[in-house]
């Protein structure tokens, strides 16, 4: 981007971001003669720490070589694929879980495990409790593998 003399990666501390990615897609639709501030300040999110203005300077005067454009139109082709893969693949494991649903309720109840959390977990350790000798054999089994 540097090239391009798009400095948007120095002032937002996610160059690959919600904000940023907006911001880069509008570029590439547009001209540095073409870009509207105001249709710019509406594509930053609130949770955005740069203020609008910096972002502005830092994209003004850019120029997207037609080599850039084309490797950041792969880059984005593959972001967006990779985010497919992992909806995807978040579904299927939703799909794969449904019938022990309970158990991923009962262990995301507990402070600081999500749901997502909780699926791996039971994917690691099962349900079926009678496997270990007693309660001390659980955390060491979790200790272990983690190390």
């Amino acid at each position: 981007m540097t090239v391009s003399n798009i400095g948007i990666a120095s002032i937002l501390t996610d160059p690959f971001g919600k904000t940023a990615t907006e911001i880069m897609s509008y570029l590439l639709q547009n001209t540095s003669n073409t870009i509207d501030d105001k249709a710019v300040r509406q594509l930053i999110k609130k949770g955005a720490k740069a203020k609008s203005d910096e972002i502005i300077e830092a994209i003004k005067g850019y120029h997207i070589e037609s080599d850039q454009y084309k490797k950041l139109e792969l880059a984005r082709n593959h972001l967006d694929y990779l985010d497919d893969m992992i909806s995807q693949t978040e579904v299927e494991l939703y799909v794969r879980i449904k019938s022990y649903y309970a158990f991923v309720e009962y262990i995301s109840s507990l402070l600081g495990i999500t749901e997502l959390s909780a699926t791996i977990i039971l994917a690691e350790i099962g349900v079926n409790m009678n496997i270990f000798d007693d309660a001390k054999h659980l955390p060491f089994l979790v200790w272990t593998c983690s190390c």
